[in-house]
Order: structure tokens, then C-alpha cells, then sequence
């Protein structure tokens, strides 16, 4: 403050002595105006240079300005043109960034003059001007204030509510399981398939439980084969949740009686049961695909859910066991393939008894048969089949039926003439076709009777 004192105190002085120098000398008011602007200028420089440079964070413009007036809007106008270096007052001194001043000079002017031609679409088009004049009216005023006039942003500053923390002390728990009867239970299996094979429902006592390893067993019929000739992978399930997958391998087996049973620990997962509460663990096996003649043999297989679970609660005891017997499965029949089922039916549109008309210009093709063929468990794939067709044999002579043809659609599958009649009864026997229909699907089949041309002379 001592030094800002000292340059007021200094400021004030020569303004003083040219005062007097004027009255002297009959200085003019202009000159003394601009003597007095020119010594404002530097009286802000000096401001500036120890440390006191204005600021302000809305440059906002209300009146017009011109050059060699000397106003606050001045400044303002100053700051705005130093936000651009294609509009800056001045590099360094006086009007430069930091040290703008409020009288409106020659390199206001110029700056002004640069702003204008910047924006000539906006503040000069509409007065028919092309080049800027350095006079700051309403359009060059609103492009400045549309630039640089912001509102200052408020802060709000929001206290947190307290929040209060409620520990909860740790319990010891216990755990336990019974058995529970699996969703779909089979008990023939057959190789590449997955099915359930047993489950338990364990409950938590006195604390949350977080198991996170159980035993699975796996005893053949007789002690000569492997569980790996027969399954591929045993996993754990929280409903349609796997928790743990584990190859069926010698080298994750725990041997109990050599080739005949064998315990895996399923591990790597925090199955959590809270407190008084109950879930339910299913074991599901992955058969291989192509299953042995010894693990076949060695029917029936068991899968049992052992007791030796490794569990802890919320005090951090941990815990090998649970209280409960081993659980295990069925009695399960392994087989190497499993077969189709199918099932025919006739289709809602199966041509009904009747009359069926002839040519005696050409043959004739005549729907006699539509039927429905399911195919259910896997998929099947047909590649012969035999069909019987009946005449009269006056009306309808057996040659009048040249051939009966197998349609899938539009698609001709297999054609056949009936030969053997007997009774009137012939038999067309196709084959060397492939017709696929894949598990789960019904396809509708159609048999066309081609007739030969009738004589001229028919007359039934």
C-alpha cells in the first residue's frame, strides 16, 4: 500500500504541474483533455505492473463508444478484443491483456476496427458498410455482448446430510441339508447330454453361510470301470445358475475303491444362504459322447451329495462339514445312443374316400395319402420306407397305377411302381433317399398316385 501511495502521490504531481504549465501557456481544453487521458493510461499501467490489475468475468457493453473517450466500458471493451488474438489492443503495455485501460485510443480504435471486419456479416452488412470505422454502435455492441457478455456462474454448495453406520456383530452359524427332489429326473442317460442327477436344500442357522466347496461322489456297479469312460464334466447348480464346472478327470479324482468310485470337489465359488433361510444345490453330469461298452456294463451308476462342504459365517469360523447325510441319486442306466421316437399320424387335410378321376389324354397325378411324421428325443433322418395301395380290380385295374410318389412340399422325395399285387394289393417300396427331420419337429408328407392314360373307351 506504501508503494501504491507514492505512485498516486507522483500521478497526481505532474498532472498538477501541467495544470499549472497550461495556464501558463493557454493550453487548450483538448490538449489538456488528452494530457489527461494519456496520464490515466499510464496511471493504470502502473496499477497493473505491482500487482493490482482489474478483473471482471462478464464483458458487457450498454453504451456506445467512440475514440478518445474515457470510460469504464472502455476497459471492458478492451478485455473483450484481448479474448482474441485477431482483435488484441496490444501485445505488451498499455491495452495488453492484464493492463487494458478505459481510454479509447488509437489502438482501441484499430482493435475495434479488426473486430469489425471479423464480423462485417453481422455488425457492418446491415449499414451497407464493407470496412470497419472503430466506432462501437448497437450491432458492434451486440456481437461483443453476444461473445464475451456471460452471466458469472453461482456455485451452491450442498452440505451431505450425516448418515449414521450400523455395524453388525458377527454370529457364529451352522449349516445343514436334506434331500430334494431334482426337476427332471432321468434314469437312463445317454452319451453328450446333461442331465440332473441329484439336489439338496441346506439351510443357514444363526449366521449368513457362504459355502464355498462341496463333494460329489461317483460309484459304478461293478469295480472294473472309470467314471471318466462315463461322464465328461460334474457341475453345481443355483437354479439356473452354474456355480462350479469340473472336468471328470483321474487327475481330479480322490480315489475311494479302484474302478468303482471316486469323489470330486467342486470348488472356486461363494454361494452365500442367508440366515434362516434355504436354497437348493443341484448336481447335473455331462455324459461323453460316445460312451464305452465297460461303462455301459458297468450300470447302474449313482451320483451322491456328499456332506463334505467347506462353509464359513460371519465370526469367520469355517467349517468342513454340515450336519445331515449324503444324498444320492437313483439308480442311473448308461447306453451309448439314444433312439428316435416317432410317431405318424394322418394330416387334418388327408384326402377323404372318393371318387378319383382320370385322363384318357395323359396321366394323372392324384393326392391319396397326407400324414404327419414326429420326430421326438433326436434328431432322425429317413432313407427308405414302403407303402401298400389297394384296388378294386375292375373298376380300377392294378395297371391303371403306374407309380406312387413321396412328396415333401413341393419336393419329390422318392417314386416307386407297386409290383407284387396280390389281391389286388401292390406294394412300392422306396429307397436310396435322404429325408432329415430334426428332434422336436413334425413334418407333413404327401402320396401321389400317378395314373396311366385310360382308354378312349372308358366309360366307368
Amino acid at each position: 500500500m506504501k508503494m501504491n501511495k507514492k505512485i498516486i502521490a507522483s500521478v497526481l504531481a505532474v498532472a498538477f504541474a501541467f495544470s499549472m504549465v497550461g495556464s501558463a501557456s493557454a493550453v487548450t481544453v483538448e490538449e489538456l483533455q488528452a494530457l489527461y487521458n494519456d496520464l490515466l493510461a499510464k496511471y493504470e499501467l502502473l496499477l497493473a505492473q505491482v500487482g493490482q490489475p482489474t478483473t471482471t468475468t462478464g464483458l458487457c457493453l450498454s453504451s456506445d463508444l467512440k475514440f478518445g473517450m474515457t470510460s469504464a466500458e472502455v476497459k471492458v471493451l478492451q478485455q473483450g478484443l484481448n479474448q482474441d488474438p485477431a482483435t488484441q489492443v496490444a501485445v505488451s503495455g498499455a491495452g495488453s491483456p492484464g493492463y487494458e485501460t478505459s481510454y479509447f485510443g488509437a489502438l482501441t480504435k484499430a482493435a475495434v476496427i479488426k473486430f469489425q471486419d471479423k464480423y462485417a456479416s453481422e455488425v457492418l452488412a446491415s449499414w451497407g458498410l464493407t470496412k470497419g470505422t472503430g466506432y462501437v454502435g448497437s450491432t458492434t455492441r451486440a456481437k461483443f455482448n453476444a461473445l464475451y457478455c456471460t452471466p458469472v456462474p453461482t456455485t451452491t454448495t450442498t452440505v451431505a446430510p450425516e448418515t449414521t453406520t450400523t455395524t453388525v456383530a458377527p454370529s457364529y452359524g451352522t449349516l445343514s441339508v436334506v434331500s430334494y427332489p431334482v426337476s427332471n429326473p432321468q434314469t437312463t442317460l445317454y452319451g453328450a447330454n446333461t442331465y440332473e442327477t441329484v439336489a439338496g436344500q441346506y439351510k443357514a442357522t444363526g449366521s449368513d453361510m457362504t459355502v464355498k466347496k462341496v463333494g460329489v461322489k461317483i460309484t459304478s456297479n461293478t469295480a472294473t470301470t472309470f467314471p471318466w469312460q462315463a461322464f465328461s464334466a460334474i457341475s453345481v447348480w443355483d437354479g439356473a445358475t452354474m456355480l462350479a464346472e469340473l472336468p471328470v478327470t483321474s487327475a481330479n479324482a480322490i480315489e475311494n475303491t479302484w474302478a468303482k468310485e471316486y469323489t470330486f470337489n467342486l470348488s472356486g465359488f461363494n454361494w452365500v444362504i442367508p440366515n434362516g433361510t434355504q436354497k437348493v444345490l443341484t448336481v447335473k453330469v455331462t455324459t461323453v459322447a460316445s460312451p464305452v461298452t465297460a461303462a455301459t456294463a458297468a450300470s447302474p451308476w449313482t451320483v451322491s451329495l456328499l456332506t463334505d462342504v467347506v462353509s464359513s459365517d460371519t465370526a469367520g469360523v469355517t467349517y468342513s462339514t454340515v450336519s445331515g447325510s449324503a444324498i444320492t441319486s437313483g439308480s442311473l442306466t448308461l447306453s451309448s445312443a439314444q433312439a428316435s421316437k416317432v410317431t405318424v399320424t394322418a394330416a387334418v387335410d388327408n384326402p377323404l374316400e372318393g371318387n378319383v378321376i382320370g385322363s384318357t389324354s395323359g396321366t394323372t397325378k392324384v393326392d391319396v395319402l397326407k400324414f404327419n411324421v414326429k420326430v421326438e428325443n433326436v434328431n432322425a433322418t429317413f432313407n427308405s420306407g414302403t407303402i401298400k395301395v389297394q384296388t378294386d380290380g375292375t373298376v380300377v385295374k392294378n395297371d391303371y397305377v403306374t407309380s406312387l410318389e413321396l412328396w415333401d412340399g413341393p419336393n419329390l422325395v422318392a417314386a416307386a411302381a407297386p409290383s407284387g399285387w396280390d389281391s389286388n394289393v401292390g406294394t412300392s417300396t422306396w429307397s436310396n433317399f435322404t429325408l432329415p427331420i430334426a428332434a422336436g419337429t413334425t413334418k407333413t408328407l404327401t402320396v401321389k398316385a400317378v395314373l396311366a392314360q385310360l382308354p378312349s373307351d372308358y366309360t366307368n
